[in-house]
């Protein structure tokens, strides 16, 4: 019995020292601080590629036939994550994304803009008139705090 007390006893204080108000904690405090951050548009383009990033590479030139080798074809749903994996090019633990002709090319490090006009310049050296579109395939999105 003294010991189910004891027990008790202990949960008890356990339990009403672990409480922390909803205001105290930090994470959660709404503030003025935290109700003037505003997303910059530019900031978008900021984001780092790295290895094992998915990107999307469209190349368009004035012949397109010359290019469709680099503009991989939708062989599954663009829903599924196959489709994603199957229909990109990914970079690999070197920082490099093999293109046909071009060969390998060092990409991890760059941003977004970066790397395209970097891929429109090296591809470039094979083609007169070319526009390369790059996309980011497989962001990524961390939530912390309560979202309504």
């Amino acid at each position: 019995m003294k010991l189910k007390n004891t027990l008790l006893y202990l949960s008890i204080i356990l339990f009403l020292g672990s409480c922390v108000s909803y205001k105290k904690s930090v994470w959660f405090n709404q503030s003025e601080s935290f109700a003037s951050l505003k997303i910059n548009e530019s900031d978008s383009n900021m984001y780092v590629l790295r290895t094992g990033d998915l990107l999307d590479i469209k190349v368009v030139s004035v012949d397109a036939e010359s290019v469709a080798m680099f503009n991989k074809t939708n062989t599954l749903s663009q829903a599924t994550p196959a489709a994603l994996f199957v229909n990109s090019y990914l970079i690999d633990f070197e920082g490099n994304v093999n293109l046909p002709i071009v060969g390998k090319v060092l990409i991890a490090g760059k941003t977004l803009p970066e790397a395209t006009s970097f891929l429109q310049e090296k591809l470039k050296e094979y083609y007169k008139i070319i526009t390369v579109d790059l996309k980011l395939l497989n962001f990524r999105i961390t939530v912390l705090g309560e979202v309504e």
